[in-house]
């Protein structure tokens, strides 16, 4: 299921269907902090009172749409709906992933078993330091802004003295306490172009500049996808070994 604590919650419109940075910049400008120990919630937004999200404020289930994907989800309580709606400025509803919900990360990645709570597709997001800094040089030459890892979401960021796109070729990272198989270069959409500090649209050259300069199978990527056999503790500043696949670097886009 990824990290603790991690996509469990998800706002949802009027229908039910899932929403997101895509056509709402200013969902990014939500501040939350997670308390570890009891998965409460603390959300700060600007113009709005602080709000305190709880595992226990929800009142049943509906059906929600996540992509291609109908699940059943907890609803959480009238008031913390409320409180979305008025800073969307639209009618939603925040739903928790709850303990009789069920989604499938896609079989064809997987044995057909693994379960995915509210991300994109997967459980976990494998981003490298050496990628990004390319990435600016590539973008320093356009005139445009260097841009941080917060702009591509990652669960986690290893940093290496490996060139640029080589995480593409491993199979796995892994130490003792964990192991995680890297499934499937994460593919980009429009939010890498907007400034996660200001939730305000940069222009598209950052997107344009991953479909040229980082594609796989003529799509835009960044990042790994990531899924995880057991469970054990990952920390920041932790050493990790790394596996390679048999792909051969001619199948990559690297300039």
């Amino acid at each position: 299921m990824g990290l603790v604590g991690d996509r469990q919650w998800m706002l949802v419109d009027d229908q039910g269907v899932f929403l997101s940075q895509r056509t709402l910049p200013i969902m990014g400008l939500i501040d939350i902090s997670l308390n570890q120990s009891n998965h409460h919630l603390t959300l700060n937004a600007p113009d709005m009172p602080t709000l305190t999200v709880t595992p226990e404020q929800t009142t049943g289930y509906m059906s929600v749409i996540v992509w291609k994907d109908h699940v059943k989800a907890e609803v959480a309580e009238t008031h913390i709906n409320d409180w979305f709606s008025e800073y969307l400025n639209q009618p939603c509803r925040l739903v928790r992933f709850g303990q009789t919900s069920q989604r499938l990360v896609d079989p064809e990645f997987t044995n057909g078993n693994k379960q995915v709570a509210f991300a994109d597709g997967f459980p976990l997001l494998v981003t490298h330091m050496s990628t990004l800094e390319q990435l600016n040089q590539q973008l320093q030459a356009q005139n445009h802004p260097h841009v941080t890892m917060q702009r591509f979401r990652p669960n986690i960021v290893v940093k290496s003295d490996l060139k640029p796109q080589d995480e593409y070729r491993w199979d796995s990272i892994y130490n003792q306490q964990f192991k995680i198989d890297l499934v499937k270069p994460c593919s980009r959409c429009l939010v890498t172009n907007l400034d996660p500090k200001t939730a305000s649209k940069t222009g598209n050259t950052v997107l344009s500049t991953l479909a040229q300069r980082h594609r796989l199978n003529n799509k835009a990527i960044f990042g790994i996808n990531g899924i995880s056999n057991q469970s054990g503790a990952i920390t920041l500043g932790d050493q990790l070994e790394i596996h390679y696949q048999n792909t051969t670097e001619d199948q990559l886009t690297s300039k």
